[in-house]
């Protein structure tokens, strides 16, 4: 994920420094190192500045030219000790207190990094690039408050500058704070049209205040103006998946497969992508991406649950079995993969072990009304009667209108030849759906078997008028018809 937090500030403040007197040597020599610096010619540029050194050892300005050559060359403690002499000198001087906190920077010492630069806006609190150097050190030390403060004093002081803006940005975003956030991406934008960093954090930042069209709006133009750039391809790729349009979603996660073929996350959202093509070929390919995606983390529950539904679309019941088992395995608590077991077990026939997952499930997730539904309908249909009733009565009680579970609990109740509550049930069954056919033929048998003959023939007659090829009811409605 794409954070742009730009460099350090080193050397900006130094550029008025440029031009000394050159009515000696020294000063000659101090200018030459300016522009060889320039020219990022630094050993060249590091003689001369040593030899206006050695003439005049209390050079401050010198000093830390040399500082940042040395902190250019990764040379932090050189540069320390320069600074802090430099410091001695001239206690006052902000330009190298602000770099002494550079070095302490590039050193990992943090807390002396934010001292110095807090001394260098004592001395100077316009100082611009020591508010936004104490932002970053701030930023680093996770004090997100802190670096905000810090970064807004910067923006205040030099509005003109797109870093500041960006890296206030991606604190305010840490603080969840994304419409300030979005703001301060889009100045940066603005300011620096061809940074696509710029773009791409914008998009981030709107992507995640699910702002997807706007979003996606960004990654294509970052995509559009730099094509290798992984991220914007990879949220491209997902703004497209929320939009439900595989086929796009596929061409941008191929594009960042391209990129880094190695990223977990854009094989998994490939196997995503290729699945919702919902095409045979594009589970197949799905399946391949998830194995990619296990290659690279071995232990993800999402991953082999994806890849389990994969299989399961191609009828490809013993793979799809042992991906579920895998993920049951790896998280014998997560309610999907015993869901997705129970599916398939019913799709084999295999009731027993269907009873089992969906039993499972309820264990796990008590409030799950499908999934009393469905243990009391496999029990049914394993005729444990009982059981079956209380999984249906757990599902009333937890609010389920389904009239289907009236209608089996009205199936149970006439079992046990209760058939008072098997008419209530069915006639709640009725009251749910009033073209339920099976219904009104069903609580015409409970009412038949209470005598109630009239009533029982008006019930066949109806389920008919619903549905004239109902055979259960003509035979019922004819063989009472024939008794009368």
């Amino acid at each position: 994920m794409t954070k742009r937090i730009t460099g350090i500030l080193i050397v900006a403040a130094l550029l008025p420094l440029v031009v000394r007197a050159a009515d000696d040597n020294a000063a000659a020599r101090y200018n030459k190192g300016v522009a060889l610096y320039q020219q990022n010619k630094l050993d060249e540029a590091k003689a001369e500045f040593q030899a206006v050194l050695a003439a005049s050892d209390k050079d401050t300005t010198t000093m830390v030219w040399l500082a940042v050559i040395a902190l250019r060359e990764d040379k932090a403690s050189e540069a320390v000790d320069l600074l802090e002499k430099a410091i001695t000198i001239k206690p006052d001087d902000g330009l190298a207190h602000n770099n002494l906190g550079n070095a302490y920077l590039s050193k990992g010492e943090l807390e002396k990094a934010v001292a110095a630069y807090r001394r260098a806006i004592e001395i100077d609190p316009s100082y611009a690039d020591a508010h936004y150097n104490l932002g970053i050190a701030l930023a680093r030390m996770k004090d997100v408050d802190g670096a905000i403060a810090a970064y807004q004093e910067a923006v205040k002081r030099n509005s003109d500058n797109p870093d500041y803006h960006n890296n206030l940005a991606n604190m305010l975003k840490a603080k969840g704070q994304l419409d300030e956030a979005v703001n301060e991406y889009r100045i940066a934008r603005q300011q620096k049209a061809d940074e696509v960093t710029f773009t791409v954090n914008l998009g981030l930042a709107l992507w995640e205040a699910g702002k997807v069209a706007d979003a996606l709006a960004e990654f294509e133009a970052a995509t559009k103006a730099q094509p290798d750039n992984f991220t914007a391809q990879l949220y491209r790729g997902m703004c497209q998946l929320k939009k439900e349009k595989a086929a796009e979603a596929v061409e941008a996660f191929e594009a960042a497969a391209k990129l880094r073929g190695d990223d977990f996350m854009v094989q998994f959202n490939l196997g995503l992508a290729y699945g919702k093509l919902g095409t045979a070929d594009g589970y197949r390919k799905g399946i391949a991406a998830y194995e990619a995606a296990l290659k690279l983390k071995a232990d993800d529950v999402n991953a082999y649950v994806n890849l389990g539904y994969s299989h399961f679309k191609l009828e490809e019941f013993v793979e799809a079995e042992q991906a579920f088992q895998k993920a049951v395995e790896l998280s014998p608590n997560l309610v999907l993969p015993h869901h997705n077991l129970a599916i398939l077990y019913l799709r084999q026939r295999n009731l027993e072990k269907a009873e089992a997952s969906w039993a499972k499930v309820t264990e796990l997730q008590a409030d799950d009304v499908d999934a009393w539904v469905q243990l009391g309908d496999v029990r049914y249909g394993l005729k444990k009667y009982p059981e079956a009733q209380a999984a249906l009565d757990k599902a009333v009680a937890l609010g389920s209108q389904d009239p289907e579970v009236y209608n089996k609990l009205g199936l149970i109740y006439d079992h046990n030849e209760d058939y008072a509550k098997a008419e209530a049930s069915f006639r709640k069954a009725i009251e749910l759906n009033d073209k339920y056919a099976v219904a009104y033929n069903n609580l015409g048998v409970a009412l038949e078997r209470q005598n109630k003959l009239d009533d029982a023939k008006a019930m066949y007659k109806k389920a008919l008028e619903l549905d004239p090829a109902y055979e259960h009811a003509k035979f019922n409605l004819s063989r009472l018809e024939g008794n009368g």
